[in-house]
């Protein structure tokens, strides 16, 4: 039997400041009634080949095509990289957002503060 080959696309939050939440969100599509789950991670910063420990990491459960995404989570300044990588099943291959891929990065900012 050959499995269908579906196709990860990202949309990670893009920028929030401090104490704001960065969530990734990635559309599962072409598989052939999906199951399993899809892994996020999220590095940084300054992890730019998402080599180190991940600084977030969740599984969500797959049910067909769809969009998916984890709970997300309020890290500290600095740019963070999404992964997401699907696991497959019985009738579809992996697939896999790498980091440094399109529309999976997020920055997160200071706040400007004022002394008055």
């Amino acid at each position: 039997m050959v499995k269908v080959s579906p196709d990860l696309s990202g949309a990670a939050t893009s920028t929030v400041v401090v104490g704001g939440t960065i969530v990734d969100q990635v559309a599962l599509s072409g598989g052939f009634s999906p199951t399993g789950q899809i892994v996020f991670r999220a590095f940084g910063p300054g992890d730019a080949t998402c080599a180190t420990t991940p600084a977030y990491e969740a599984t969500v459960a797959v049910s067909g095509n769809g969009n998916y995404s984890p709970a997300g989570f309020a890290p500290g300044p600095g740019v963070y990289l999404w992964t997401a990588e699907y696991e497959g099943d019985g009738n579809n291959q992996t697939a896999a957002l790498d980091c440094n891929a399109s529309g999976q990065a997020s920055a997160v900012g200071t706040i400007d503060v004022t002394l008055t």
